[in-house]
């Protein structure tokens, strides 16, 4: 199962983009107790669940963000060097958010 998603992904990522990328996973988690305390000192049971993210990653050289969601069908682009603002279709939202705070980190250049 997990090797046809990973298939089907770098399939995806082919056709679109070429084949210069890496394909990543980010599993999920939930909260029993806590939320945002961990990183505050506090307490927080976090536990494992069956969920996670995988996404497919590589560079353009074109100066735009091109986030494609396959199981939505969906797409969205916007220049790299926009001020980043919410996308109104929430899944993007959580990419755009850590580019943005790479960028405040001074990691522009790692995309350019």
């Amino acid at each position: 199962m997990m090797r046809n998603l990973i298939d089907e992904i770098s399939s995806e990522f082919r056709d679109r983009f070429g084949n210069d990328f890496v394909v990543v996973e980010a599993p999920g988690r939930v909260n029993l107790i806590g939320e945002h305390t961990d990183y505050n000192d506090g307490f927080v049971l976090p536990a494992a669940i069956d969920k996670a993210i995988w996404l497919a990653i590589g560079l353009n050289k074109t100066g735009r963000i091109r986030l494609v969601s396959i199981d939505m069908d969906e797409e969205f682009d916007v220049e790299l060097s926009a001020n980043l603002k919410k996308s109104g279709k929430g899944w993007p939202d959580y990419i755009l958010g850590v580019v943005d705070q790479l960028r405040k980190h001074g990691m522009q250049h790692c995309w350019i």
